[in-house]
């Protein structure tokens, strides 16, 4: 199955409703209501805010002035409450004030839709610093099974700046209850990879202890113990197990769950697991988000927002990739408008500026919010790598990028699009005196570049443009932007920026291999095939740490998941292009004395799917996906053709057996 699939690495639920915890609401979705909340009147001075003023963790929902006088309630869903006579709420909040009389704040619960009981009320006087409020609930509410309560803010809102309110409670407090509110394993496995996450004390007695267990699909269970705590009632404990997930190739189910607490089971186990599927790739590299922003010369709040907004991107250069979109409203809009600007404003559905796009997904047009996408961008994972350069002879330009996947991906669309580091002939209305990173031409069109592309393929672009009739002030000053983006999802896997006069290098051998921090011996790097002999008994794989020539070239080590088995090293050169496989078996002693190879190595290769083979009748045949997974065997090979088209594209390890004979391994790229 090939996808391209793009969520946080944090695994959360928010709200999450149990049978002693009823509500838990810490704003993670960043979505102002969050699911399943509502707001009643005033739903835009509510926003999910990439801040920790109220004293919890970022993100925290905000309420903030207006010139009105009024009430306004965030409301929670509809909780089944029947059989409880009381419960209690709290939660962590932080109230600016300013002078003059400001609003009040409180809590309030309904059942059935009806009329609003208020169970805790406060008129601040005076700014109320960081604070957690418990509530006790006994009204008749409770009980009910359409319960609800909501948080509120009510009188003049201009005599005040903010409340910030963080990290909902709402539960039947018991004495020992531990909870795991978060799962922050990466979802995409590049290789073996540490299980993490997030505990919360939702009861009453301080944890000194506990147990965390996990396990993939149904194997084998690891155990970590952490002991020395002092976790006290809505405190929380960040965790990482002892033992790394190491897996095959494709999607699992990693489940984590507290076995122990303070040495024994605790009160409620309805809050003690959390499931999330992980996929295992070959390779992850760091993800370089895309910023998009829809902006235009002619839009004043455009002005406002770039004089933070571009001092920021100033500040984080190295890490992002930045394109603009120059609109053609508000009229006369902006004149470096173009048709394919338009055509991105409706791949996004586009309807007022400015409005921003990181990643392929939509956030406020603030500065909080930006640093919350770029913070939420930090937790994913480059499923590709790209190398890019570009030259222009004037008016052309020309663009070769080559794309190295890390997994199968369908529905995929490479973008380069041309922009101009400034621009100034499009000064209008607005304030603004010079634009960065407009959008000048894309390549070769609107539509780009469709593929579908194969694990440890490398896609390759070479195009020219002809930029007459563009809008470009200076040749000198162009640049290029590349990015991977799913026309689907619209999650875009990569982005970067390519090089102007660049030309990678192709070395791509190994310069050492070690196994165990034993260098291999007799390790040559024109020789890719090696055995190393373990001593009896061994029970696990040897880890492998190869050194490349070039230190620019990209090295993927798949561990053999058995022994005996082989763990491959891709090496990838600097442009990504020219490949070299190395491959470390792993064997118990089996006899003595030399052996003769077969006389030729399967061909073709790349392959689609019809593989020769010389001088291997009677040879047994294993076929094994990148991970060491055995896919197909054949007990003796009658022929000379060996048919792999049932496979999916991608990389296999071919080893070919006959008596009398030294195996061959051979990586075989099937198309």
């Amino acid at each position: 199955m090939r996808r391209l699939l793009f969520f946080l690495a944090v695994f959360a639920f928010s709200p999450v409703v149990f049978s002693q915890t009823f509500l838990w609401e810490e704003f993670s979705s960043n979505q102002m209501p969050p699911p399943g909340w509502t707001i009643d009147n005033y739903q835009v001075q509510w926003s999910s805010r990439y801040t920790n003023n109220a004293g919890g963790n970022p993100p925290e929902a905000n309420f903030t002035y207006i010139n009105q006088t009024g009430i306004s309630r965030l409301i929670s869903p509809v909780i089944d409450l029947t059989g409880y006579d009381s419960v209690t709420f709290s939660f962590r909040h932080k109230y600016h004030d300013s002078p003059g009389t400001g609003p009040g704040i409180g809590v309030a619960t309904r059942s059935a839709g009806g009329n609003w009981k208020t169970v805790w009320q406060l008129n601040p006087v005076t700014t109320i610093s960081p604070t957690m409020v418990k509530v006790p609930i006994k009204n008749s509410d409770v009980g009910s099974s359409s319960f609800q309560v909501c948080i509120y803010v009510s009188g003049n809102f201009f005599n005040f700046w903010d409340w910030w309110v963080d990290d909902i409670l709402l539960s039947n407090s018991l004495d020992l209850d531990e909870g795991i509110t978060l799962v922050t394993t990466p979802q995409y496995l590049g290789g073996p990879a540490a299980v993490t996450g997030q505990l919360r004390n939702f009861g009453n007695t301080t944890i000194t202890g506990t147990t965390i267990d996990w396990r993939i699909d149904n194997g084998p269970v690891h155990s970590t113990d952490f002991s020395g705590l002092a976790v006290n009632t809505l405190e929380t404990f960040d965790f990482t197990c002892t033992d790394l997930v190491n897996t095959t190739f494709g999607d699992h189910e990693l489940v984590v769950w507290i076995d122990k607490v303070n040495g024994i089971k605790d009160m409620y186990s309805g809050d003690d697991t959390l499931a999330m599927q992980v996929r295992r790739v070959s390779h992850t590299e760091p993800y370089r988000p895309l910023f998009e922003e829809f902006t235009s010369s002619t839009c004043i709040p455009c002005a406002f927002f770039n004089t933070d907004f571009e001092p920021w991107c100033n500040d984080h250069d190295s890490d992002i990739t930045l394109l603009k979109y120059q609109m053609n409203w508000p009229l006369p809009g902006d004149p470096y408008y173009t048709p394919e600007g338009g055509s991105r404003k409706n791949f996004y559905n586009v309807i007022s500026i400015p409005d921003l796009y990181v990643g392929g997904n939509q956030y406020p047009t603030d500065i909080v919010a930006v640093a919350g996408a770029f913070a939420t961008s930090q937790k994913k994972q480059g499923l590709a790598k790209i190398a890019a350069s570009f030259n222009v002879s004037v008016p052309n330009l020309t663009v070769k990028a080559t794309m190295l996947p890390f997994d199968g991906l369908d529905h995929i669309v490479v973008r380069a699009i041309v922009f101009e580091e400034v621009t100034t002939g499009n000064v209008r209305n607005n304030g603004e005196t010079s634009f960065k990173h407009v959008m000048m031409k894309m390549v070769p069109d609107s539509n780009g570049i469709h593929a579908s592309l194969s694990d440890r393929v490398p896609f390759t672009i070479d195009r020219t443009v002809n930029l007459t009739g563009t809008h470009v002030e200076q040749y000198s000053d162009l640049g290029v932007v590349i990015f991977i983006q799913d026309s689907l999802t619209k999650q875009v896997c990569q982005s970067g920026y390519a090089t102007r006069d660049k030309v990678f290098n192709d070395e791509a051998r190994l310069a050492s291999v070690s196994t165990g921090g034993v260098p291999v011996a007799g390790f040559d790097p024109d020789l890719f095939s090696y055995t190393e002999t373990l001593p009896g008994g061994t029970t696990s794989v040897p880890g492998i740490n190869a050194v490349p020539m070039d230190p620019r070239a990209t090295v993927i080590i798949t561990p053999a998941l058995t022994l005996p088995g082989t763990t491959t090293i891709d090496v990838f050169a600097e442009n990504l292009i020219r490949h070299d496989l190395y491959t470390v078996s792993f064997d118990f002693p089996a006899g003595t004395g030399e052996k003769p190879q077969l006389q030729k190595a399967p061909w073709p290769n790349p392959s689609k799917g019809i593989v020769h083979v010389g001088n291997a009748a009677g040879a047994e045949v294993s076929v094994y996906d990148a991970t060491g997974g055995l896919v197909k065997k054949i007990g003796s090979l009658s022929g000379t053709v060996i048919d792999l088209r049932f496979l999916e594209r991608g990389v296999y390890i071919l080893v070919i057996t006959r008596p009398g004979l030294l195996p061959v391994r051979e990586k075989m790229v099937l198309l």
